[in-house]
């Protein structure tokens, strides 16, 4: 079944774009932009059927931006690379260094 799950824009020790008086809503999409591309090096495109992109969420003071990963949640694939990808977070812009899907145990 199609679900989705969301993440902020930015790695975890990098202050990204928050609503407020001194929020920029184009400087946020970049963020996202250049997180999802930062994702894609860390742990290689989604897998096929599944997406990042950058997605739009209302709130009572604007819309505001969070990274969307939508997949099939019957696709072990996709369940595979949304937990790399939850449990190796980038923490910040440099942190790209790849981290492989793991290999099934051989029998």
């Amino acid at each position: 079944m199609r679900d989705f799950y969301d993440w902020d824009t930015t790695p975890y020790e990098v202050e990204g774009q928050m609503l407020g008086s001194n929020y920029d809503p184009i400087k946020a999409r970049e963020e996202a932009r250049e997180t999802i591309k930062l994702l894609c090096r860390k742990f290689g495109v989604p897998p096929a059927g599944s997406l990042l992109k950058v997605h739009s969420n209302p709130h009572d003071f604007g819309n505001y931006y969070s990274i969307r990963f939508i997949f099939n949640d019957a696709d072990d694939d996709h369940i595979e690379y949304l937990n790399r990808v939850e449990n190796n977070w980038p923490k910040d812009w440099d942190d790209s260094e790849f981290v492989a899907a793991e290999q099934p145990a051989s029998k």
